[in-house]
Parts: structure tokens; sequence; C-alpha cells
């Protein structure tokens, strides 16, 4: 004869039964523990209750222990004579979770019966010691509040509680034996990947972390065709292993293929090799962020918080130019792949008190910074490189019937400009724009309808060009007719150096 402790079953009649009469068929004196959670999101919470109100008695060969969701059923259908969880804590029952059955007498008999059932028992099997609960287990000693011993964080514990974090996967709690016994619980499912917490731990199978025996293996899961792995299993006390319903292989409790404490202590070395590579690149950083403060605001030494200075913003670019000035968090930790001796640096600075931003950018061949007073009027921006230099194209059509555009090269103090245009622009079809772009096409008249008569309207591409004394580029300019604009910067050899899409 062999002592099983059933994990949560939660409603699956067919799927417990099952698997209790293929056991009984091996060893017909068996005894079986349920561990709670016997109602709630399975199929069959009515054959559930019904077998457990007629077989299952304090210390034969059917018991049980009581559940969270237990619990709810008894706060529900018990007409508030039985203490629970919701009781203790003047908590709303869980209602939506049984809307499914009636209000009956038969119903009230089933709480009264699950009221009846202890919340922990005690079982020593050759010599070693087992305590089951359903969720955890501390000694009733150590569970107060301010005023003493509290019934309802006794309650909670024992039902409610979780060894593993919901969030983060994290073991949160340990059990701790007093007199070398072993805790078995459930309530916790083995097959969520945010709860895998050891590379030797399967989806859907028992999860023994040493102190404590985690047995719910998610059956529920599997039969509401959520999780595949979901399974049931009878944990033998005798032998120390499972039977499961279901003949799962074991694998990852993470579908891409990782256990979370391995993926916890890969994370936690590349964090700290990231934060080693930032420190590093800061110490290399800082001798031309001095160079920007001295020529920027004549300081010999980096600025305190406290200085009242402009705020600054260092975007450090890698191996390449952003399509957009942008400063943000996630490109500014991009300082640890910054190449010093060769890559161009940018320091955005944000005067509030006029509204002004200033773009400066640090030129590795001249050793100084080239800055661009932003025009407010020109809202998009894109940097672009041609050999040695760097350049700035600016853009707007807040107007829909004109593209304006600048372009400054970085090379001294204050940046050149080299390019000035205003022009009004005709309309285009949007989906057009690559083929009008590549293929040069020019003004064309084209007939469009327009309220009661059909009107003409222009088509096309307009060009203009600008040079640096060592280049000529040319600048191409669309706008739909939703105006859109799509404006290009290439070299004399057609090929595309910087582009700018935006809709009006």
């Amino acid at each position: 004869m062999s002592t099983y402790i059933i994990g949560d079953i939660h409603g699956c009649f067919t799927q417990f039964d099952e698997l209790r009469t293929r056991i009984e068929a091996n060893d017909p004196n068996a005894v079986f523990i349920l561990i709670g959670d016997i109602v709630a999101r399975g199929p069959e919470d009515d054959k559930m209750l019904d077998w457990a109100y007629n077989n299952i008695t304090p210390d034969g060969k059917y018991q049980m222990v009581l559940g969270n969701h237990d619990d709810g059923f008894i706060a529900v259908f018990g007409k508030g004579k039985f203490e629970t969880v919701y009781s203790l804590d003047n908590r709303e029952p869980p209602f939506d979770e049984f809307e499914h059955l009636k209000k009956t007498e038969l119903m009230y008999k089933y709480a009264a019966f699950l009221s009846k059932q202890p919340l922990v028992k005690e079982v020593e099997v050759g010599g070693q010691k087992f305590v089951i609960v359903h969720a955890w287990y501390e000694p009733e000693d150590d569970i107060t509040d301010d005023k003493g011993k509290s019934p309802f964080k006794r309650r909670y514990c024992l039902i409610w509680e979780r060894f593993i974090d919901e969030y983060s996967g994290k073991i949160k709690l340990k059990y701790k034996p007093a007199h070398n016994e072993k805790l078995i619980h459930g309530h916790t499912p083995t097959l969520l990947s945010k709860d895998a917490t050891c590379r030797s731990y399967s989806p859907g199978k028992v999860w023994d972390m040493g102190g404590n025996i985690d047995i719910d293996c998610g059956l529920v899961f599997n039969v509401n065709k959520r999780n595949k792995y979901g399974n049931l299993a009878a944990y033998n006390l005798e032998t120390g292993k499972a039977e499961y319903l279901f003949d799962i292989a074991d694998g990852y409790a993470d579908s891409e293929g990782e256990y979370l404490d391995d993926k916890l202590e890969r994370e936690e070395k590349e964090r700290l090799e990231l934060q080693k590579q930032k420190q590093e690149a800061a110490e290399r950083a800082k001798p031309y962020l001095l160079t920007f403060y001295k020529q920027v605001f004549d300081l010999d030494e980096l600025p305190a918080e406290k200085d009242s200075i402009p705020r600054c913003e260092f975007n450090f670019l890698g191996d390449y130019i952003y399509p957009c000035i942008d400063t943000n968090r996630e490109r500014r930790s991009k300082i640890s792949e910054f190449d010093f001796e060769n890559d161009p640096m940018l320091a955005m600075i944000r005067y509030f008190k006029d509204n002004k931003h200033t773009l400066y950018l640090y030129c590795v061949k001249s050793k100084c910074w080239s800055g661009v007073d932003l025009d407010p009027d020109l809202e998009h921006h894109a940097i672009f490189r041609f050999d040695d230099r760097f350049y700035l194209l600016s853009a707007s059509h807040s107007n829909p019937e004109f593209a304006e555009i600048a372009i400054h090269i970085f090379q001294t103090y204050k940046a050149e400009q080299l390019l000035y245009y205003k022009t009004k622009t005709p309309s285009y079809n949007c989906n057009k724009a690559d083929h009008i772009m590549a293929n040069d096409i020019k003004i064309d008249k084209v007939r469009r309808y327009n309220g009661d008569s059909d009107k003409m309207e222009l088509n096309g591409l307009i060009t203009c060009d600008f040079y640096d004394d060592r280049e000529l580029f040319t600048v191409k300019i669309l706008k739909s007719y939703s105006y859109n604009l799509f404006i290009r910067v290439l070299d004399s050899q057609k090929n595309v150096l910087a582009e700018i899409r935006r809709a009006y």
C-alpha cells in the first residue's frame, strides 16, 4: 500500500478518475490525498464535487486538504456560515468563477462538506515526515500581525501564498524544515516559463526543490488547450517518484530553450560586462566632453548637476549616423561601442528658457566642436556623411504648398550653411514617389476630378544643387496630394546620402 498525493484537479474529473483508476489497478489499497483546488476553471466541477462528497473522509482511502478555489466555492455557496479568506478579510467572494453553477441546497451541502476539510495534514512514511498543504506552510507561531496571531494570514499562507514571485519568476520563499520534514504542496503550476527556476525542472512535471515539493503540474491548462505541457501528477510518498496522467517528455521550461536560472545568470554577467564597458567608455569620453564644455561654456572641468548651465545631452553615434536627431537613453547607451578616434560625437544643447536648440558635432579631423542653431521652423533633420565630412539636412513642410530645406556642413566652430531653398511644390501620387525619384521624372500635367469640374494639377519632381568645394550634390523634393514630404540627397554618382520621409 502506497500513499499518493494528487495535484490540483480544478474540476477535470475525467482526467483525475483515469489516473486514479490506473494506479488502483496496480495498487488496490493505495491511499490518495488531494492537494486542494478540486474545483474551478475545469469543465466538470459538478462531477468532481459529487465524487469528493461521497468518497473523501478525514483518515480514509481518499482524503484532501483545502485549496484557495475550494475556499472561494465555500464563500459563494456557504451562505456566509463558514470561515474563509473572504470572510476574514471582508473580501468580495469570487462569484464570476462559479456562475456556471446554480445556488441550490446541493451546492450548500458541498460547501458545508468542504468547510470541514483540513488546511494542513501531517503524514509519516518510512520514518520521513511530510507536511501537506495546498500552497505554502509556515509554523503558526511565525504568522502574526500587530495584534498577535492572525487567522487571516494563517489561512492565506496555507491556501494562497506562492513560493515563486509571479512576475519575476524568482524564488521568494524557501522552506526551512524544523525536524527534517518535507513540504508537499501545489497551487503554483510547474509549467509557466516565468515560474521555471532550475535547469533540471521540466514543464508539467513535479518540482522537488529540496525542502518543498511542488506537485501542481497545471492539468487544467492542458484540458482547456492553453498549454500542451499541463499534466496531473500522483506523487508517491514511499518511492519519492510521481506517476503522470500524460507521458510528456522532459524538456525546457522556457519556450526559448533556456531555463530561468541560466537566463538570470547570463543576464547578470551581461549587465556587469556592459556596466564595465560603459565605465571604461565614459573615461575615454571625458577628454572630449571637457573640450566641449571648454569651447562652448569656457569651463575647465565637467559641470556638476547643480551648475546653472543649459541642459546638454550627448549621443555617441558608433559606426553609423542615425537618420534623425535623437539623444534618447537607448542611443546614449551606445557609448560602450563608440570609437572615439574615428567616429563623430553629437551634443544637443537645450535652452529651455527661450526654446532654443543647438546641435554640436565633434569633428575628429579638426578636433573641435561645430554647432548649428536649429531653425524652429525646420522640424525634420538628418545627418549624413560624405568621405570625411558631415552634413545636416533640415526640412519643413508645415505649409502644404511649400517645401523648405537647409543644409549645413560641420567643419569649423560654427557650421557653414551650404544651401537654403524654399519652393512651391507640385503634388504627386505618393504611390509613385520612388518611381519618380529613381527616374528623374520632371513636371507633368495630370487631370484630377475636383468637385463639379476637372482640374489640371502639376505632378513631378523638383531638384536643386549645392556644392562644398569638393563635390556637387543634388537634392530631390516631392510632395504628395496628401502633403507627404519626400527628400533625397545624392552625390554626383547618384548615391543616396540622406533621405527624409514625413507625413504632414
